[in-house]
Parts: C-alpha cells; sequence; structure tokens
C-alpha cells in the first residue's frame, strides 16, 4: 500500500479506502477512495505536507492524542477548536439530503482515551497503587501517574487495553462518528501520534485504528482485511520504532506496546462480537443508534458496494 502524496514527514499516512480495496477482492464493504485518511501527528508538516493536505480537499483533521493541547502546533490552514465549541455547530448535524456547504477546514480535538478511562483503571487498581496514582496525578507529576498506572496496564497486555477502551471511551468514539455522520466534514484525517493505537480501533471504533477498525466493521468490511491494514502499520512505522520503544520504557510498558500485531486486532474484533453481538449492538449501546449508522454508512461506502445487514 503506498503512502499518499510523498509526505515528508507525516508518518503512517494512508487513504483508508485505498487500503480496502488493495486488500480486497470482493465488492463488500468497499470504502470510498479519497474519503477517510489516517495517519500519524502531522505537527512537524511540512510546507509540502500541507500542500498535499490541501490538494487531496481534507476538511476535517481529528487529533485523538490524550493530554493537553495548549502548545500543539496548529497549521494556518486548519485550526484547533475543541469539539466542544463546536457541537452544536449546524456543520455536525445538517440535513443529508440538503445541497451542502462544505465545512471549513479545521482540527478537532478529541482527547482520547480520556478521562473515564483513566478512572477505570485507577479504579481497577490495588489500594496502594490507586492512591499513588491520584496522588502523582493531583501534585501535577504527570509522568509518575503515567509509569503507576502502567503497572495495572502491563499485565493486561493491548488487548486488554483496547476492551477497556472499547468499554469507558464511548463518548469518544461518538464524537468521531458524530463528525462522520455528516457528509460536508469530508474528506477527514483521523490521527493520534503514531496513527496506531488509537486510530486503529476509531476506524474499528476510534483509538487512530482501534477507531478506524470500528468504522471499518461498522461498513461491513471483511475482519481479515481490518486485520491487514492494522499490521501495515508496521511497516510505515520502521522510522519510528526506537523513538516508540524509548517512549514505552519510559513509563514502563513492555516491548508489545510498541508493536502492531494481527492477532490483536483479530482477537478484538472477537470480543465485540461475543460480548455486544456486533460492531452496530455495540455502537447502539453506547447511543449511536441505526439511523446515524446508515448516515455513515452512506458517506464511506461505495455507491455499488455491499453492506452489512441492518440489525433485526
Amino acid at each position: 500500500i503506498r503512502q499518499i502524496g510523498d509526505m515528508e514527514s507525516i508518518l503512517n499516512f494512508r487513504d483508508v479506502g485505498e487500503s480496502v480495496i488493495e486488500f480486497s477482492e470482493e465488492n463488500v464493504g468497499k470504502i470510498k477512495a479519497g474519503v477517510l485518511f489516517r495517519s500519524g501527528e502531522p505537527d512537524d508538516a511540512t510546507v509540502r505536507d500541507t500542500e498535499n493536505l490541501l490538494k487531496l480537499d481534507i476538511r476535517t483533521i481529528i487529533d485523538l492524542r490524550s493530554g493537553s493541547h495548549e502548545g500543539r502546533k496548529s497549521s494556518i490552514d486548519y485550526p484547533r477548536v475543541d469539539y466542544s465549541t463546536i457541537n452544536g455547530d449546524k456543520v455536525f448535524d445538517s440535513d443529508p439530503e440538503d445541497s451542502y456547504v462544505k465545512a471549513p477546514r479545521r482540527t478537532v480535538n478529541i482527547n482520547f482515551p480520556g478521562k473515564k478511562f483513566q478512572r477505570k483503571i485507577t479504579s481497577s487498581a490495588p489500594f496502594l497503587t490507586r492512591m499513588k496514582i491520584i496522588f502523582y496525578t493531583l501534585t501535577g507529576n504527570r509522568v509518575k501517574a503515567a509509569k503507576t498506572m502502567t503497572q495495572v496496564l502491563a499485565p493486561r497486555g493491548l488487548v486488554g487495553m483496547y476492551k477497556n477502551i472499547l468499554e469507558s471511551c464511548d463518548d469518544q468514539i461518538v464524537k468521531i462518528l458524530e463528525i462522520m455522520k455528516d457528509k460536508s466534514n469530508f474528506p477527514i484525517l483521523v490521527h493520534c501520534k503514531h496513527g496506531k493505537d488509537s486510530t486503529g480501533v476509531i476506524i474499528v471504533t476510534s483509538h487512530p485504528f482501534k477507531t478506524l477498525a470500528v468504522t471499518l466493521s461498522l461498513c461491513g468490511v471483511d475482519d481479515e482485511i481490518i486485520v491487514q491494514d492494522y499490521a501495515t502499520s508496521q511497516i510505515h512505522l520502521t522510522s519510528v520504532h526506537h523513538s516508540m520503544m524509548k517512549d514505552m520504557e519510559r513509563i514502563g510498558l513492555p516491548e508489545c506496546f510498541a508493536k502492531v500485531s494481527p492477532k490483536i486486532m483479530k482477537d478484538l474484533l472477537l470480543y465485540i462480537r461475543s460480548t455486544y453481538g456486533s460492531t452496530q449492538d455495540y455502537l447502539v449501546k453506547i447511543g449511536f443508534d441505526l439511523e446515524n449508522q446508515k448516515l455513515v454508512r452512506q458517506n464511506l461506502l461505495e455507491n455499488n458496494s455491499r453492506t452489512v445487514s441492518p440489525i433485526t
């Protein structure tokens, strides 16, 4: 799969639709090319990179990185806004039958995985560990708080962490899909730091690949294709693997948290079905109903593409 537009500094930049087309042989769950992209952080985008984003006509950049967004770089072409400030904006709630004006270009901040996830992990920790996390958080020592929290996360592994994200990041997942249900916000770029964890689940659901995985599953993309797209990140992140390892080491997480294992995504998709019945059922449970799901599919699927059956 090619990295798009000869990006000079934006890692793991891919057209999700082209990835699906590359892997798919059947006319099922085919995502349109040129509407949904994923990547690592674009903060250090060169002039040429920004020109490529503009050529692709990307209207909305969804930033899924956790923590404060203050001090993060923002392109003059994509001013940074918080989701809460535009939640009532008609551009996120337009009638799909209306003729529409494309949304203004902007970067939307959605803190992923967020405080609810942190509270879930903290509350499940042994008493002494829990008290340490709370103390370090209240005193502003984020590094020590993160290191202490990894004592809870590390034994669970990536699959365990992804399951926790599905269970506690419902607000963020719904926000992302609310943006995707409005066609005026497309084309959309979803990114976290490296374009692996956050992005991966949302496209399945939401942390970029967790996020993208949920989205692809909603559109009827075969599990094996979702898994292959997830695994492709390993190739595109080779140049930063060492720095990712250093990041993991710094906060006490094992090496597996810096790797992209196909089995992890397989296990996550199986978990969604065994626990909720289907991706559609999961989304209904967290507050994203069938009508809204239909709008997302209309915006992402090729017109002649067969899709998943509706829930009965």
